[in-house]
């Protein structure tokens, strides 16, 4: 198996894994731990095929300290173009997600009402 089919299979059973997680069809500490195996051989992987010390710092950065989701996409743009396709995934979540809380603040009402009643 290549290093290619080994990650395309990881990034696989980690997706299957979280959505495990989210049913409950595991516990939480069984699901985690495998989770956190299957980034760790993922990252070494990716390391192998192009993770240099300037894009982990631009990554890290991107990770701790970016907001908008434009920017967030853009990036995960030019990871996964590089083949850092995990990377790649944990932006484009994070920019998923600063989209999410970004639509749900919005429709917030002074006094922390909401439009649903």
């Amino acid at each position: 198996m290549t290093d290619r089919e080994l990650k395309d299979r990881l990034l696989s059973a980690m997706t299957f894994l979280s959505v495990v997680k989210e049913t409950g069809a595991a516990s939480l500490e069984t699901i985690d731990g495998h989770i956190a195996a299957i980034e760790e051989a993922i990252v070494r992987v990716t390391e192998q095929e192009g993770m240099t010390p300037h894009r982990q710092v631009i990554f890290d950065m991107a990770i701790e300290s970016l907001k908008d989701p434009e920017s967030l996409r853009v990036l995960a743009k030019a990871f996964r173009e590089q083949g850092l396709i995990f990377q790649a995934i944990k932006l484009e979540t994070k920019a998923e997600s600063v989209t999410v809380i970004r639509a749900a603040i919005a429709t917030l009402k002074p006094g922390g009402e909401n439009d649903n009643g």
